[in-house]
């Protein structure tokens, strides 16, 4: 005699044997066994990336039953079930879902998107470069308590957590000024890759890198400009529509007329260049790496200059500036004020600012023209008028990149960009 009992899922069978003798009744009983045939595991048939959707994985899976399955996706840290990772889940219609159901011997690709989970603190990761990586495996579960086993397909995949990489915001503090950064762009076959940190503008988010001397005149772009070339001596002419001062310095200050120093690479994380310091970005720098700080001042007309809040004026005398340089490395004097050495000496390269100052000047032949300011070869801060055709002195173009991009320094203790 048999008796069978039918369980959802699966079938149980129990086996019994009953036989008679001359004095006794013997029953014999074999071994319950389960038929796990009765429910075949899903399979995930493949895997693949979604493009352009960062973490989102397109997933196969088969049934190969007789009946529809209910089943949902699960992420996992290194097989570690406590170390699940985040699966949104997206229905037919792009919309979140929570099950799918697949029918009897049917296939069904789904989408889910991968994220950490907020309540896990501590996944394990791997480092590939500069990226921390969550290595994890994709598995299928059945909603089903009869058949909730889980199945992958073997493979391991990586979710990118993080990176040992800092910003630009993050490293660069006034001590770092004067630091070489490593740049290089070749302009009419001349390479410019002599640049060093110049400013960190914390409140616009900006990381300002200067050339560490004078750029060239052949390397200068002058078919947008007033500006021209003679002997490699950069010089602004006057031109039939009487181009003037502020000309000068607008074009300086015309981030689309310095743009052919950025590489593609730069431009395509919103760097911008200007042609020269301007008064205020120079200043600001100086005045974090100097205990003897400059004033400046601003009106309608432009920028005012001095030792103090109360000495304003269109110059610093030698003398006076002499007094606010005090005991400087090597690094701090190239980088505001490098020098050059003649028969009669060693003196500051002058510096010609892309700054209009708050004055107005009667030379003899025109009257209240306006001026602007350099740092003179003579050591001190003064001021120029552009009437006629003259040297522009020398100019250090500035370039500007958002501090929210990474940066390593090198044992050299240079730094570099690491564009991602």
């Amino acid at each position: 005699m048999y008796s069978v009992l039918i369980l959802f899922g699966f079938t149980l069978v129990l086996s019994l044997k009953i036989s008679y003798s001359k004095y006794t009744l013997q029953v014999e009983s074999n071994p319950i066994t389960i038929n796990t045939k009765a429910y075949s595991e899903l399979t995930i048939s493949n895997i693949t990336p979604v493009q352009d959707e960062e973490d989102t994985y397109n997933v196969t899976v088969s049934n190969s039953n007789g009946y529809d399955v209910n089943f949902y996706v699960i992420a996992v840290n290194q097989n570690d079930s406590t170390e699940s990772l985040k699966v949104i889940q997206y229905d037919d219609e792009n919309n979140f879902t929570e099950n799918y159901t697949i029918t009897a011997g049917s296939s069904k690709t789904i989408k889910v998107k991968l994220g950490k989970n907020d309540e896990i603190e501590n996944y394990t990761t791997t480092e590939n470069g500069y990226d921390l990586i969550i290595p994890f495996s994709i598995f299928v579960k059945g909603s089903h308590p009869y058949y909730a086993s889980s199945v992958s397909n073997n493979e391991t995949y990586e979710l990118k957590a993080g990176t040992t990489l800092k910003t630009l915001a993050e490293s660069i503090d006034s001590t770092n000024y004067g630091d070489k950064f490593n740049y290089s762009i070749t302009v009419s076959n001349i390479t410019l890759d002599n640049w060093r940190v110049l400013y960190n503008d914390k409140n616009e988010g900006r990381v300002y890198i200067m050339i560490d001397n004078y750029i060239p005149g052949k390397a200068i772009h002058t078919s947008e400009t007033s500006f021209w070339v003679s002997n490699d001596q950069i010089t602004w002419s006057v031109d039939s529509n009487n181009t003037t001062t502020n000309d000068v310095v607008s074009e300086l200050n015309d981030t689309s007329i310095w743009s052919y120093l950025l590489t593609d690479e730069l431009k395509n994380i919103g760097a911008s260049c200007i042609g020269s310091p301007t008064l205020p970005l120079y200043v600001n720098s100086w005045n974090q790496t100097h205990e003897s700080k400059i004033y400046i001042g601003k009106s309608d007309d432009g920028y005012s200059i001095g030792t103090s809040e109360d000495n304003l004026g269109l110059y610093i005398s030698t003398n006076d500036f002499s007094s606010l340089i005090g005991n400087e490395t090597e690094k701090i004097e190239n980088l505001y004020m490098p020098k050059y050495t003649n028969n009669y000496g060693t003196y500051p390269y002058p510096l010609f600012l892309s700054t209009m100052m708050a004055g107005k000047k009667d030379d003899g032949w025109f009257s209240n023209p306006s001026i602007c300011g350099y740092f003179t070869e003579f050591g001190g801060f003064g001021y120029t008028i552009l009437l006629s055709p003259e040297p522009l002195k020398y100019i250090r173009p500035v370039i500007s990149i958002p501090s929210s991009e990474y940066v390593v320094q090198n044992d050299d203790e240079s730094w570099s960009l690491v564009i991602k």
